[in-house]
């Protein structure tokens, strides 16, 4: 089987990652097998861009100038692989619950305040393990589409240490 993903993705944690970035479109490709009915294997990729809210970024930095905030917008990929299981196997509507587990790298662009402040993040990298429940239905003999809640932990110590450059002139 092959399937192409597409849906939101919402920061949940750290808070500050909660707080300082809007919610993203992820975008996911992939293939798998079928190993018994009630049992499916894949491995997949996805990939999603946050921007930054740069109002609320402000307000964190405690600037007060008009300058805009610029940049700051974080992109992730994700490298993985998931056992599906399916409850009511050859049924055409099937409830599942799939467990994940993957590879995630994700790279960050500076965030700019003109003339004031510069804030550079290292690119992160770790292991990745979630879950998902989800219900599919067969539209067809081989087309299925399907909805699902997917919760993904990614495992690192480094995310989000900011190292900054300032230009103390013009905070306020």
């Amino acid at each position: 089987q092959i399937f192409v993903e597409g849906g939101g993705a919402l920061p949940t944690s750290p808070a500050i990652w909660n707080d300082l970035w809007n919610s993203a479109f992820s975008f996911g490709l992939g293939a798998g097998m079928s190993i018994f009915p009630w049992l499916e294997v894949n491995g997949g990729f996805s990939t999603m861009t946050f921007s930054l809210n740069s109002l609320q970024a402000k307000s964190v930095m405690r600037y007060q100038g008009i300058e805009e905030v610029e940049g700051g917008a974080v992109s992730a990929t994700q490298f993985y692989g998931t056992a599906r299981f399916i409850a009511v196997p050859k049924s055409r509507t099937n409830p599942y619950a799939e467990a994940t587990a993957g590879y995630f790298s994700s790279s960050a662009e500076d965030v700019v305040i003109e003339g004031v402040l510069v804030n550079s993040m290292e690119d992160v990298s770790g292991l990745s393990m979630g879950g998902a429940a989800g219900i599919q239905y067969a539209l067809g003999d081989y087309w299925t589409a399907y909805t699902k809640y997917n919760y993904i932990v990614n495992f690192t110590d480094n995310f989000i240490k900011p190292n900054y450059t300032t230009n103390l002139t013009g905070i306020g």
